[in-house]
């Protein structure tokens, strides 16, 4: 038995050679297939990386104070006629009383006072109220002169108050002025864009109009 074992024939060098290569193409292939893993895995956790990312800045809440892309501004806030009248005459006669005390008036501090607030009355009061400034700011300038007027008993007052009136006049006429101009202006701008908007509105109706009629003939062509 030992002689027949040790009788077997060896395998020559081409079968050695020919046994070798399934096993080099096996691990070369497992040598290969290690790296992909590799890459697959790094590929999927870089990509869960930028999901998570891109969640947490596209699902974030918007920083405070920040505007939305293509949002309008909101409109600016708008008196009514009885909140014209109401400021008018607190500021007017705020102003005056102050004058008086400092320079001895109302004089130039009162009429400035007085413009700058008509002014500001006249370009923020609402569009369909316009005529409220320019009536509200000589009634303001009036209450102004009795509140802050000397002399005694009536005729001394309506006396005092034709002085006064008769002094700052200028003042009076200017204020007023600039109210009539600010509401002219701003009716002249609103029917410019209420024409506007009418036209384009027109032309898009036209153009509307052109497209549904150009559909129907083409359809009956086609028909």
């Amino acid at each position: 038995m030992r002689q027949a074992q040790g009788a077997l024939p060896r395998p020559s060098g081409a079968s050695a050679a020919m046994l070798a290569r399934p096993r080099r193409r096996a691990e070369n292939a497992a040598g290969e297939a290690g790296p992909r893993e590799r890459a697959g895995k790094g590929g999927a956790k870089g990509g869960a990386g930028m999901e998570s990312r891109g969640g947490g800045t596209g699902g974030g809440r918007r920083p405070v104070g920040q505007r939305p892309a293509g949002g309008r501004r909101p409109a600016p806030v708008r008196l009514t006629p009885s909140g014209v009248g109401v400021l008018l005459v607190l500021v007017s006669v705020g102003a005056a009383w102050l004058d008086r005390l400092v320079f001895d008036g109302p004089g130039v501090l009162f009429g400035l006072v007085f413009v700058l607030t008509s002014a500001w009355c006249a370009a923020r009061v609402r569009d369909a109220d316009l005529a409220a400034a320019p009536i509200a700011a000589p009634l303001a300038f009036a209450l102004a002169l009795v509140a802050t007027s000397g002399g005694a008993g009536l005729a001394g007052r309506v006396l005092a108050l034709v002085s006064a009136l008769s002094e700052l006049a200028g003042w009076l006429y200017g204020g007023t002025a600039v109210c009539v101009l600010l509401a002219l202006l701003r009716r002249r701008a609103l029917r410019v864009a209420a024409r506007r908007a009418a036209q384009a509105q027109a032309h898009a109706q036209a153009q509307t109009h052109a497209a549904q009629s150009g559909g129907a003939r083409g359809g009956r062509r086609q028909a």
